[in-house]
């Protein structure tokens, strides 16, 4: 998905310094990582940690390098942490989504579906229905027919439709991350301490 929308800045290999060394023969100076951050291969880089509030409530809350992930004593040179629903908050395109109101069922396999659900109350929609399935799973034949036959708004994550086909007017919820405006600073200052 994110390569489909940025082409030729995403590099993917299951080795980071793979994906890199692609990166730098593009003429990229720095690099931005969403996984692998315990690689000690990746020490002494500067990092973000994203929490979630609160003390886990599973495996589904154990962000990549969020507080309790980490198997050792991280080494990072600057870090800067941010909290989700405080400093970070999801925000959607209101033309991807039904028109306020709107009674909608909502799919999705990601790690936290009830807060995939309350960004679309959020953004106005009553959430009739909300059908979750395991984090990056696809969705089984069966609920795929649901969509085709039965009537009513379906709504899914872009990061699902990206995954599979699904039935046409199926609306995809597409959006993006704000951040915190005094966040903000720290991130532009994290920014200029990595040299880039």
């Amino acid at each position: 998905m994110l390569q489909a929308a940025f082409p030729d800045r995403v590099f993917v290999h299951r080795d980071f310094l793979v994906a890199w060394e692609r990166a730098r023969s593009r003429g990229f100076g720095s690099a931005v990582s969403d996984g692998g951050l315990q690689d000690p291969a990746l020490d002494g880089c500067p990092a973000v940690r994203i929490d979630h509030p609160g003390r886990p409530r599973g495996p589904e809350d154990l962000l990549p390098f969020g507080r309790y992930r980490a198997l050792r004593a991280p080494r990072r040179a600057t870090e800067l942490v941010l909290t989700l629903g405080a400093d970070l908050w999801r925000e959607f395109d209101p033309s991807s989504l039904p028109p306020t109101s709107t009674p909608i069922r909502a799919a999705c396999a990601v790690a936290r579906p009830e807060a995939f659900a309350g960004s679309l109350r959020e953004a106005g929609l009553e959430v009739a229905e909300l059908r979750a399935y395991r984090d990056h799973a696809r969705f089984p034949a069966g609920q795929v027919e649901r969509m085709r036959n039965e009537p009513g708004a379906w709504v899914v994550t872009a990061k699902d439709a990206a995954r599979q086909d699904l039935p046409s007017g199926v609306h995809v919820a597409r959006g993006s991350l704000v951040l915190r405006e005094g966040a903000c600073a720290s991130l532009e200052e994290l920014i200029a301490a990595t040299g880039a």
